[in-house]
């Protein structure tokens, strides 16, 4: 019945809007950029289209950023890359509240289109906000809700927006570092970032490929000049604001506590009683097959971008499900504790590959780190380096 009510709401409000197609001469539209919120998912801002006609008491903003937690199987979808978002229509005041609300800024640019292309706009918009087109399939770098409003304004400016070069500097910055830029490299969300992602991410942006990010195209439209005119009458160019990340509660800081306290504790518990702690060896293998396990769906089955050619199978993957298993009963630990020497030569291995490769992330290099550092100390406590002071070598061969 919500669902019933919902539609009949959007059909009569589209049959309003159609009916109001035609603007007045007082029309104007704008650019809306917003700046970032807390979760890892608003680290970047958001873009969105204005138009307002005081005459015809129309002031709308066209949202390209809309999506529900509540639709079915979300996450599934969302880890598969097929998260659909759609355009919603809202009123300017009720959007700007929002925002407000959450204490994020509204940036505006007013666009100096002409009366033709102004209505071109907004009849374009008005059918994309149509309940059989609002919906599209929703991309991270290639189709969101920057690129879309980037695209309908090259649209109805006949492709002089893709003409026109970006004035950068930097040439350089790749994927992956323009991300890291929102989200701070001491970050969780960084990591599981740094973790999907392959090589691919590791190339250089070019030209309007850096459009995605709703800063670096609300800074490229203040710098648009087609033949004498600016694109918009707002030449300020603005900066995000990036929230530092304290580093005590980043996830280096995590892995460096959890690795000493793998040392210690391995190390002490087998100074006392001459014996491995499995359990240690359980959850980091089954850390490690998980993480691998979600890469190799994340590579041959999710349309995400970026998510292809990934290094970190290398050593995160589902043949770690193999010790993990092992360390579960007596004859798999036995197993698993002959083959320490083979797993350290496979993690050394790893370690080579890895800074040989052209990805960039040291947060999985300490992953790699973490099993070396356990292979190790399970083949000193194996050969009788480390034991109980009164538990000589030959006392253990014996036993």
């Amino acid at each position: 019945m919500k669902r019933l009510a919902t539609l009949v709401i959007t059909f009569l409000f589209c049959a309003f809007l159609n009916a109001q197609a035609v603007l007045s001469s007082q029309a104007m539209s704008s650019l809306l950029t917003c700046s970032p919120g807390e979760p890892v998912y608003l680290k970047f801002g958001h873009t969105a289209i204005r138009v307002c006609d005081a005459k015809q008491d129309i002031d709308l903003v066209f949202n390209y950023g809309v999506f529900s937690f509540d639709e079915d199987n979300f996450i599934m979808h969302f880890v598969a890359g097929e998260t659909d978002y759609q355009l919603a229509v809202q009123s300017y005041n009720r959007f700007v509240n929002s925002y407000i609300a959450e204490g994020r800024k509204v940036f505006e640019q007013p666009l100096n289109l002409d009366s033709v292309q102004l209505q071109e706009l907004f009849s374009k918009l008005l059918i994309n906000s149509q309940p059989e087109n609002k919906v599209y399939r929703y991309n991270f770098i290639f189709d969101n809700c920057a690129t879309r409003p980037y695209a309908m304004l090259d649209s109805v400016l006949n492709g002089q927006l893709k003409a026109y070069p970006p004035h950068y500097a930097d040439t350089t910055t790749t994927f992956r570092q323009a991300i890291r830029h929102y989200t701070h490299t001491n970050s969780w969300g960084q990591l599981g970032i740094d973790l999907c992602f392959g090589t691919d991410a590791d190339q250089p942006m070019r030209n309007h490929e850096r459009l995605f990010l709703p800063e670096q195209l609300m800074n490229y439209v203040a710098t648009v000049d087609m033949g004498g005119q600016r694109l918009t009458s707002s030449i300020d160019t603005l900066t995000f604001k990036i929230e530092p990340v304290n580093w005590w509660t980043s996830p280096a800081a995590a892995m460096l506590l959890a690795l000493v306290i793998t040392l210690v504790f391995s190390l002490s518990y087998a100074w006392r009683k001459g014996k491995v702690p499995y359990l240690i060896d359980s959850i980091l293998y089954l850390l490690a097959a998980l993480i691998g396990t979600l890469l190799i769906y994340l590579w041959f089955f999710s349309v995400h971008a970026f998510v292809q050619n990934n290094w970190n199978i290398v050593i995160l993957n589902p043949l770690m499900w193999l010790p993990f298993i092992c360390t579960l009963f007596r004859r798999g630990r036995h197993w698993l504790n002959l083959r320490q020497r083979t797993l350290l030569a496979y993690d050394l291995t790893a370690v080579a590959a890895y800074m040989l490769s052209p990805q960039d992330n040291m947060l999985v290099f300490t992953l790699i780190m973490a099993l070396v550092t356990l292979h190790t100390t399970r083949i000193l406590i194996a050969s009788g380096v480390i034991a109980p002071p009164n538990k000589t070598k030959s006392d253990k061969k014996n036993k």
